[in-house]
């Protein structure tokens, strides 16, 4: 080798080794902060995961319980399932009323008119009547 090529070579080697130390430094960190990333997302996750297994599980104990409060003895006319499935609805009624009402208050709300104030619904749909004029 000539000289001038082992001087290019030293002096790329001077540039281009610690770019490359740089680079791989710089895949490490982002690897490790990526693993970290996903380490907290899995956690999370888990958490999440645990809280609605112990809603479900209570859920189902609840039903559960409803269910063996039906399979006791019941008077002559309660036999019948579609008894049991009125029962259930009405044990739910409140729930189920609070949450009617409130989906009405939504569509209440959103029902304003531009200037700020609530109109019915007839209000607006309804035609006028032509009136007859006798002159």
């Amino acid at each position: 080798m000539t000289r001038a090529e082992r001087e290019k070579a030293t002096q790329t080697a001077n540039v281009v080794v610690p770019a490359e130390i740089e680079k791989e430094k710089a895949i490490i960190n982002a690897e490790a902060e990526a693993e970290k990333m996903r380490r907290i997302a899995k956690g999370q996750a888990d958490a999440i995961f645990a809280k609605m297994d112990a809603e479900a599980r209570g859920t189902y104990e609840l039903l559960t319980k409803q269910v063996e409060g039906y399979d006791r003895p019941r008077p002559r006319g309660w036999q019948r399932p579609d008894k049991a499935v009125l029962m259930l609805i009405t044990d739910k009624l409140p729930e189920l009323v609070r949450t009617q009402v409130e989906g009405c208050q939504e569509t209440s709300r959103s029902t304003r008119s531009p200037s700020g104030t609530q109109q019915c619904r007839r209000q607006r749909h309804r035609r006028r009547r032509p009136t007859l004029s006798l002159a």
